[in-house]
């Protein structure tokens, strides 16, 4: 938020300023890239949580439905 205010005012005084019509907003741009950055390095390491045999069974159990339609999609055939 405050790269966001920062690039604000830099606008501001650009704009006065500043006739070849761009605008630099590098403030905006680093703090998404350092919060992105931030983010993967926080989850990047996540140890797997369950361990079975190739093969086995598992149950999962979920709080609400989950839509696949996006990735996987089947077409009934008549044969």
């Amino acid at each position: 938020m405050l790269s966001l205010v920062d690039d604000v005012a830099r606008y501001a005084t650009q704009g006065t300023s500043n006739n070849s019509g761009q605008i630099n907003f590098s403030s905006t741009g680093e703090a998404t890239q350092n919060m992105a950055a931030e983010a993967l390095k926080n989850t990047i390491n996540i140890p797997p949580t369950l361990y079975k045999n190739q093969g086995e069974q598992v149950g999962v159990y979920i709080a609400r439905d989950l839509d696949f339609s996006s990735v996987y999609d089947v077409a009934a055939t008549n044969q």
